[in-house]
């Protein structure tokens, strides 16, 4: 079973980056967990390996490894960011 723990709301910048809606509290929290994400987009899981988070202000944003260009980070736009339950304690 998957726990869901944010979720995608836009891309950012031209390099891939995403800006991330995390609902763990507090919202940093999700930084703590797996660096391999499963993202649910139009009812499919895919897995992505975290390259890097960043604190930026108010917000996250995270580098996915295979995430390159503003298009492809596009269209992760509104995925669903779930984690197996075996790595929540």
């Amino acid at each position: 079973m998957n726990i869901i723990m944010g979720s995608i709301s836009k891309s950012y910048g031209v390099k891939g980056w995403i800006k991330i809606s995390s609902y763990t509290n507090p919202r940093c929290n999700i930084i703590d967990y797996s660096r391999v994400w499963i993202l649910e987009l139009k009812g499919k899981n895919i897995y992505f390996k975290v390259k890097r988070i960043r604190l930026v202000n108010r917000f996250i944003i995270v580098q996915l490894y295979g995430i390159k260009t503003c298009e492809k980070a596009k269209e992760l736009i509104g995925s669903l960011i779930k984690l197996p339950q075996k790595y929540i304690t």
